[in-house]
C-alpha cells in the first residue's frame, strides 16, 4: 500500500524522480565502467531479476552516491585553492606579477 503523500511531498518526489531520470540519462550517455560489489544473496537475486530499466536506475543511484564523494573532494580542493589565492593576494601577488613569473623561461 502506497503511503499518503502531501502535495509538497508529491512535488518533491516528482522533482526527485525527474532528477533521477535526468541523471540516469546523463550517466548512460557517459562511458561506464563495470565494478563488483558484495551484497547479500537476496539483494543479488533481486538485482538479477529486475528489469533492464530498474537495473539502470539502481546503477544510477550507486553512481550518484559515489559521485557525492568526488564532488566533496573537488569542493575541498577549490576551497583550499581559494585560500591559497587569498593569501597570495594579501601578500602582494597581483595577476601581472603571476603572469610574469609563469612566463619566465
Amino acid at each position: 500500500m502506497a503511503p499518503n503523500l502531501t502535495r509538497a511531498n508529491r512535488l518533491a518526489f516528482d522533482d526527485y524522480s525527474k532528477y533521477l531520470s535526468y541523471k540516469i540519462h546523463f550517466l548512460t550517455m557517459k562511458s561506464m565502467k563495470e565494478i563488483t560489489i558484495k551484497v547479500s544473496p537476496e539483494v543479488a537475486e533481486a538485482y538479477h531479476s529486475a528489469s533492464f530499466q530498474q537495473r539502470q536506475k539502481i546503477q544510477a543511484i550507486v553512481s550518484i552516491l559515489l559521485q557525492k564523494q568526488v564532488d566533496t573532494d573537488v569542493a575541498l580542493l577549490r576551497e583550499m585553492m581559494d585560500e591559497i589565492s587569498d593569501r597570495a593576494r594579501d601578500r602582494g601577488l597581483t595577476p601581472e606579477i603571476l603572469k610574469s613569473i609563469l612566463n619566465e623561461p
